[in-house]
């Protein structure tokens, strides 16, 4: 259940990373984050069975991390943006206000 589960997760995350590397679009990066964080669960979860307490705890280690990554990244963007909305906003609003007092 576990190899397939790593399987599947391996799979998404080299499809996702292969479009942006191919499209030069990187908006679902933090997907394939967050997907790469469950694949390092389920390797983790893999290692407690068989009893490697070492591997057990750099997988924990890199799950916390690629899912702090992941959602860190989710937030971000969507803050990203709303700011630029903001800026396009006024940007457009203060160049319409120099057009227009520099027009005759």
């Amino acid at each position: 259940m576990l190899l397939i589960l790593r399987v599947i997760f391996a799979v998404i995350v080299a499809i996702i990373g292969g479009y942006g590397l191919i499209t030069k679009n990187f908006e679902f990066q933090s997907y394939m984050l967050f997907f790469l964080s469950l694949m390092m669960l389920v390797m983790g979860l893999e290692e407690f069975q068989k009893g490697r307490k070492v591997y057990v705890w750099i997988s924990l280690v890199a799950f916390l991390f690629l899912l702090f990554v992941s959602l860190q990244g989710f937030f971000l963007s969507q803050l990203w943006e709303s700011e630029v909305k903001e800026i396009d906003f006024f940007c457009k609003r203060h160049f319409l206000k120099v057009r227009n007092a520099f027009s005759y």
